[in-house]
């Protein structure tokens, strides 16, 4: 990943977040309509080019310019202070999709905690142990998006 290739692109962050927090959640947090969050989510090379950069685009244009004009101790501050948003702060692998139904991500809520329980009984490393829990709760968290996907409330 380079400042020209971040990886993921943010038309790509944003369909996870309308498909995992809902169209109606991202309306209320942004104050905007249901079509701009549609846009965001939008692959741009499908459609025609975007004249209004979504907020993300908009937080990296910021810290850009931050860091062009001598002040990067403000835009990597301000980066640090959103890693506080994730509990270890910061994710270090790969992006996990959420799978395609609960049953399914049930199923390896309990596979990765059994493998957590086989390291703590066999006295593995701390560090083993705190990745194992690590991945334990990011399962979680995807079995807890897919429940929060299957019981969404459509407008």
């Amino acid at each position: 990943m380079t400042k020209e290739n971040p990886g993921l692109q943010t038309w790509q962050i944003w369909q996870v977040a309308r498909k995992y927090l809902g169209v109606k959640t991202l309306c209320r947090l942004y104050g905007v309509k249901a079509r701009t969050i549609y846009d965001y989510a939008q692959n741009p090379s499908s459609t025609e080019q975007r004249t209004q950069k979504d907020p993300l685009q908009r937080l990296h244009y910021l810290l850009t310019q931050l860091d062009d004009l001598g002040f990067g101790q403000y835009a990597r501050a301000a980066i640090v202070y959103l890693q506080t948003a994730l509990e270890d702060g910061g994710h270090h692998g790969p992006v996990i999709e959420p799978m395609d139904s609960i049953n399914e991500e049930i199923l390896l809520d309990y596979k990765l905690v059994a493998k957590l329980q086989e390291a703590i009984d066999n006295g593995e490393p701390v560090e083993y142990v705190a990745r194992l829990k690590q991945e334990v709760v990011e399962e979680v968290e995807r079995t807890y998006l897919r429940y929060l996907k299957d019981n969404e409330v459509t407008a």
